[in-house]
Order: structure tokens, then sequence, then C-alpha cells
């Protein structure tokens, strides 16, 4: 049952006004008889007054789970973002790290020529001071 339901049928026990003017069915004869006749039916408006704090209570509920079912979808819109990111960082860092290998591998390649070049004429010193001998 709907707030506003609730609240109108509760209207005949809460808000109604014994003047002795018609101005609504509930103030008429026929509605007072009922009224004497059913006097449980006024204990009923507690019943809608329950009825009525559980449909809010649903309510709030379906907003706060709307709620929560946005925060997710967020923070896993946020994750996939930083795993994009950190996965660039790592295909930058490899890259910085291959790029400096070859510089490495090309410089030693260089250092060991310079030094097969050099240890090629100081074998040759040494064969030709041996030779000497």
């Amino acid at each position: 049952m709907s707030p506003k339901t609730a609240n109108e049928m509760r209207w005949h026990s809460d808000k109604r006004e014994d003047d002795g003017v018609l101005r609504h069915p509930a103030d008429s004869e026929a509605w007072k008889h009922l009224d004497k006749e059913y006097p449980t039916f006024s204990a009923e408006t507690q019943v809608n007054e329950v009825i009525k704090k559980a449909d809010q209570a649903i309510e709030d509920a379906r907003k706060e789970a709307e709620t929560a079912r946005t925060e997710a979808e967020q923070a896993k819109i946020e994750a996939e973002q930083a795993k994009k990111e950190a996965e660039a960082v790592k295909n930058d860092v490899d890259r910085k790290i291959a790029d400096n290998n070859a510089v490495w591998e090309k410089k030693f390649s260089q250092l060991l020529d310079f030094l097969g070049a050099g240890s090629s004429s100081d074998s040759d010193d040494l064969g030709s001071q041996g030779s000497k001998e």
C-alpha cells in the first residue's frame, strides 16, 4: 500500500471534524453508525500506519541499494581505468628497460671490440717478443 493511500484511509479517524457539517461521507449518519457497529475498524488505522512505515522502509532500502549499485559501478570504472594506467606505466618501463639494455649491449659490444683489437695487438707483441727470445 502506498503512503498516500494509507494516509487517505486514515482520514476518517484522524482529520474528520465532528461539528455537524456534512463535508465528507464519513460525516453522514450511516458512517457514524458504521463506526459504532465496528469500533475496531479505527484500530486498522494503526495497521495502515505500520504498512505505511514498512512501505517507506522498503523505498528507503531500494534507494540505498540503487546508490550502492551506482557507487559499485563507479568503483568498477575507476578500477578499470587504474588498471589501464598501470598497464601503460608497465609498458613504458618495459620499453625503457629494453632501450637501456640495447644501449648497454652496444656499449659492451664496442668494449669487446676495443679489447679484442687491443688484445690482438698485444698477442702480436707477445708473439714478436716471444720470437725475439
